[in-house]
């Protein structure tokens, strides 16, 4: 495991689905019964081709279509369910809704700060997403919260958001895999010392920017002082984090 290098894990990537057999690298010595649990939320826009989607057969008895054919031999575990519908109404269309109701369940703000279709107008999320109060729930004495990866989700905007820290708070999803990989594997193999230093530095900077964004919250109307708020918020978990590593 400690030969794994950065071609074979990006090609290994792909589109972000393979990223989670990577974190029990960060306790090399564990035994089975010690790797975390990890739970993984993917979406894809725009839909699919559903024929080639759906499995044939009953429910205990199924084939596998060609898109989801790579869980052959994890047949016995998955289940596959279809016939799910978002509740209609919010803001927004279809596509602006989608993303916020997959991991919230939940109707976009009113607002004219995006638009779609038609004279589809919307805001950000209004409620906390799922994978970030699992985060909040049970990191809280852990390493690592969440990861939140993209791949050309398009910039900042309505539909390309899908983690929440709460209303009106979306957190960006990293799209670069070479900044991902960093992250993940920069401190690995580092002596205590060197990680300790590591540790400080990082914290040194952590300390300037949290010292700035106090200094410019009496400028901004409260809407923004929520975004602000949870900037130091994040700010506070990462800190957390270095803590427990």
């Amino acid at each position: 495991m400690r030969c794994l290098s950065r071609r074979s894990f990006l090609t290994g990537l792909g589109a972000g689905v393979a990223l989670s057999p990577f974190l029990p690298l960060f306790n090399t010595s564990a035994q089975e019964e010690l790797i975390p649990r990890r739970v993984i939320f993917l979406f894809s826009p725009n839909g699919t081709i559903f024929n080639t989607w759906k499995p044939s057969g009953t429910e205990n008895d199924f084939t596998f279509g060609a898109i989801l054919a790579p869980l052959e031999s994890y047949k016995s575990y998955v289940t596959v369910v279809d016939g799910l519908r978002y509740a209609e109404g919010g803001a927004g269309n279809h596509h602006m809704q989608g993303p916020h109701k997959f991991l919230a369940g939940s109707r976009l703000l009113e607002g004219n700060e995006f638009t779609g279709g038609g004279d589809a107008t919307s805001g950000w999320g209004s409620h906390i997403s799922v994978d970030q109060h699992i985060a909040a729930t049970v990191g809280q004495d852990t390493a690592f919260a969440s990861l939140e990866f993209g791949v050309q989700n398009g910039g900042a905007q309505v539909r390309s958001r899908m983690s929440y820290a709460g209303e009106n708070q979306p957190i960006a999803p990293e799209q670069d895999p070479y900044a991902m990989f960093d992250r993940l594997f920069s401190d690995f193999g580092q002596s205590d010392e060197e990680l300790a230093k590591l540790r400080a530095e990082r914290k040194g900077v952590i300390g300037v920017v949290r010292g700035q964004l106090e200094r410019i919250r009496p400028r901004y109307a409260a809407e923004d002082s929520l975004k602000l708020e949870a900037h130091l918020d994040a700010l506070a978990s990462i800190e957390k984090r270095l803590d427990a590593t």
